[in-house]
């Protein structure tokens, strides 16, 4: 008996089941493989740049500005003030606030056209008035101050520093009468005062900015420089939060961090005998002609403490941007004399 012969062709069903099994394993590894550097990326954002962009969001998030420590004061054996700080101030404009302060739609015709030149001649008005001002009350350099001024892509341009109270006073009141504060401000700062002028000055030393201190005045000689981190403090802080354009949201998250004074020196040092000394000192330079200056101690024979110190030629640390070295100025001169400035030898 003839066995029926089977069938071998797939029904259309079991072709199509079978294309459907081949198109869901084909997607799945083409999603697994996109897949992977999605995770990979995730891995990389996560874990291994977590703290990268931790910071990146906090920059973004949150508005720090640090508040400075005082600095502590020197005093002599008899509790004199050898050296002080005080606030002091600086100017700052900001000559993208001098453009956003004119009005732009006030130049604007009835079909909403913008006046050009009388929109500009507006800004140009502005600027005059501001340089005109500043150049009358505080004598600032006309040219330097109209370059400052145009740099339109500036919000902080400093144009003066340290700015004593009285000499802020006439400036605070040309500002408030022509609505100037959105463009033009102080920033309290602070300045050493040395009382004593040049008593003293080769001990305390001076203050001044250093290669590694940036944009803050630091000890650079003497006393000041030997004790900067007891006389310094700690900086402080304040955290809040802040919009997309930068300004503070101080009812939503706000930290204070305290600044910490600097502390106090108290030398043995008296400021009397130290000006006797450095005047006996000079007087012996010029009688005996000597040349190359001097040098003069006095000390306390029971204790051994230094109450006086002297040195010359001598020096006024309130203005050490004064001093100079009169043998090495001769010698300059000599050798642009004679090979002139010019000269790779000079």
């Amino acid at each position: 008996m003839q066995k029926p012969k089977s069938n071998s062709r797939r029904s259309p069903g079991q072709g199509n089941r079978s294309l459907f099994r081949r198109t869901v394993v084909l997607l799945a590894v083409v999603g697994v493989l996109a897949f992977v550097p999605l995770v990979a990326q995730l891995v990389k954002l996560q874990i291994f740049q977590h703290d990268e962009w931790e910071q990146r969001a906090a920059n973004q998030q949150t508005l720090d500005v640090a508040v400075n420590a005082g600095r502590g004061a020197i005093y002599d054996a008899q509790g004199r003030t050898l050296a002080r700080s005080g606030t002091v101030y600086q100017l700052i404009l900001s000559p993208r606030d001098v453009v956003v302060s004119v009005n732009k739609s006030s130049y604007e015709d009835d079909d909403g056209n913008l006046k050009q030149e009388e929109y500009e001649q507006a800004i140009e008005d502005k600027r005059d008035l501001i340089v005109d001002g500043l150049v009358d009350l505080l004598g600032l350099n006309e040219d330097r101050l109209r370059q400052r001024i145009e740099n339109t892509d500036s919000a902080y341009e400093p144009l003066a520093y340290e700015l004593e109270e009285e000499e802020t006073t006439a400036v605070r009141e040309f500002i408030k009468e022509n609505k100037l504060s959105s463009m033009l401000y102080f920033e309290p700062s602070s300045k050493r005062y040395y009382p004593y002028s040049s008593v003293g000055a080769h001990i305390l030393g001076f203050m001044a900015y250093t290669e590694s201190s940036g944009s803050v005045k630091v000890g650079a000689q003497g006393v000041e420089a030997l004790y900067q981190d007891v006389l310094s403090g700690a900086t402080g802080r304040v955290v809040t939060s802040k919009t997309g354009a930068g300004t503070e949201m101080l009812s939503t998250y706000e930290e204070y961090i305290d600044a910490e004074n600097g502390g106090n020196l108290h030398l043995t040092i008296d400021a009397t005998i130290q000006s006797m000394l450095e005047q006996t000192l000079e007087e012996g330079i010029k009688t005996y002609n000597v040349k190359k200056g001097g040098f003069a101690i006095a000390l306390d024979p029971s204790t051994g403490a230094v109450l006086g110190m002297a040195s010359s030629p001598n020096f006024d640390p309130n203005s050490y941007a004064s001093v100079f070295d009169q043998e090495l100025l001769d010698e300059l001169k000599s050798l642009a004399e004679e090979y002139g400035e010019d000269s790779d030898e000079y």
